[in-house]
């Protein structure tokens, strides 16, 4: 039983990390006359992942992850009438790779919490030994392999969002053809995740 609380708190602790470390990526960005709000936002983001992860909660989460995408958007119009987004743009899509990333390991760390408390109460302690742990690293076999699906699309991303600069500086009818790259990276990440899922 030790064991599978050591992987539950493990993933649980990561997921809060990751989620804290992706809040504060963004609020780090926010232009001075809304950082209190950003910093607001994000405290109460925190909050409910870290409370969504520790009792089992996936509606806390979902809420704790559409407090990441408003913030994460919030961000972009901030830096959209700041006129910065093209200055930005490298780390915007980082961002949002971490916001996805920082959802599928709240969903795996829930969805583990779930199932230890559930066999917990039903099944003899045996099998509640055995089962999870396999559950467990399970889990983090699949966010490892997310983890290198995101990490190479961003890197693929970034590369073809240089390729298509070098191509706007040659062809000035492309100008705009890296923002369509990274909407289109960003866009087969997703589709990837889905298939994966």
């Amino acid at each position: 039983m030790r064991n599978v609380s050591l992987s539950l708190r493990l993933l649980q602790l990561f997921s809060m990390g990751w989620q804290s470390i992706t809040f504060v990526f963004m609020v780090l960005f926010f232009p001075q006359r809304v950082f209190g709000a950003g910093v607001a936002l994000s405290l109460v983001g925190m909050g409910l992942g870290a409370a969504g992860v520790l009792r089992g909660r996936p509606r806390w989460t979902y809420l704790s992850v559409l407090t990441m995408w408003t913030t994460f958007f919030w961000l972009i119009i901030s830096q959209a009438g700041l006129g910065s987004i093209e200055q930005y743009l490298p780390l915007t899509l980082l961002q949002s790779v971490m916001i996805l990333f920082a959802t599928e390991v709240a969903t795996e760390s829930c969805k583990l919490r779930i199932q230890v408390s559930s066999e917990a109460k039903s099944i003899s302690s045996e099998v509640v030994i055995l089962k999870p742990i396999a559950s467990g690293q399970q889990a983090f076999r699949h966010l490892s392999r997310l983890g290198l699906l995101f990490a190479s699309s961003y890197v693929l991303s970034l590369g073809l969002l240089l390729a298509g600069g070098m191509i706007a500086s040659a062809v000035p009818l492309f100008a705009d053809i890296s923002l369509y790259i990274v909407v289109a990276s960003v866009s087969l990440s997703l589709l990837l995740l889905l298939r994966e899922a």
